[in-house]
């Protein structure tokens, strides 16, 4: 069994940002799946400054909220929840 999860944002922000998740049964599989994985960037310009974040109105949203609540509750009422080890390789 295995599971290719999207989550490619609408538009990618900065290099290393995560395009999905693979949950599989095996790494073979997993591996396998990967191999499958097509993915086509578009390049953009690059953004080196400040000056040029505003400009361009590119720039990471601050939103530093803690959000406080019942975690036993969030995860039963959740549709799927991953539980497990996570590596993140960059090429």
């Amino acid at each position: 069994m295995c599971y290719i999860i999207d989550l490619r944002p609408r538009k990618f922000i900065l290099s290393g940002q995560p395009i999905g998740l693979i949950v599989a049964n095996t790494q073979t599989i997993a591996q396998e799946a990967a191999r499958l994985v097509k993915i086509e960037y578009q390049e953009l310009p690059y953004v080196l400054t400040v000056e040029e974040a505003i400009e361009q109105s590119s720039f990471f949203p601050i939103d530093r909220r803690i959000v406080r609540g019942d975690v036993d509750k969030a995860m039963k009422q959740a549709d799927y929840v991953f539980e497990g080890r996570l590596e993140s390789v960059q090429f």
